[in-house]
């Protein structure tokens, strides 16, 4: 079930969860609602779940994964990828894996409430817009991508971890170094 009571730059976003607090009023930091090293912990989180899935989906060449050293900035942190096939399922679950680690991540450190979920949905607002400019994506459509997008990252959930380890302590990694810390293979360049 979809909810459309958010709204990003005027356009309707559908969440998977209801928010029970006016959105309008808070930003997803805010929303949050977690210390500083938790907040810094979840966006690790958020950028391995997309290193991850690039790595493991294998339709992509992972070039870096990066962590801002100031988290109250709009963009803090990035992933670059260089897809084989953007179109491809491999390429949206990649997109996906970022929210849904986070989602994931919250349900283990006994973390999650609807907040939360609703604050990791919205940080994934510039992965959807990439996901949804597939040509035929749905929100719909897109929401079925996160069934095995989940199951990727269970899989690989120690990778994650490692690699979000990490990412805190150096900021910067290559896609070499993660495929290193993982032992998943990093794809030639296309």
């Amino acid at each position: 079930m979809e909810h459309n009571v958010i709204t990003i730059n005027g356009q309707p976003y559908p969440t998977r969860n209801y928010p029970l607090l006016p959105i309008a009023a808070y930003g997803s930091r805010d929303l949050y609602n977690l210390n500083d090293t938790q907040y810094r912990t979840s966006v690790a989180i958020h950028e391995a779940g997309h290193a991850i899935a690039h790595l493991a989906g294998g339709n992509a060449h992972l070039v870096h994964v990066s962590l801002a050293d100031d988290l109250d900035v709009e963009v803090n942190g990035a992933v670059e990828a260089w897809s084989y096939d953007r179109h491809a399922p491999a390429a949206v679950i990649a997109d996906c894996a970022g929210e849904r680690a986070v989602d994931m991540w919250l349900h283990i450190a006994g973390l999650w409430t609807d907040e939360r979920a609703i604050a990791a949905e919205i940080a994934a607002h510039f992965d959807r817009a990439l996901a949804l400019a597939v040509p035929g994506m749905t929100h719909a459509l897109l929401r079925g991508m996160h069934d095995p997008t989940d199951d990727l990252l269970a899989a690989h959930w120690p990778s994650v971890e490692a690699v979000a380890e990490a990412l805190i302590t150096a900021r910067h990694l290559t896609g070499d170094q993660v495929a290193h810390i993982t032992g998943l293979p990093n794809r030639e360049q296309p």
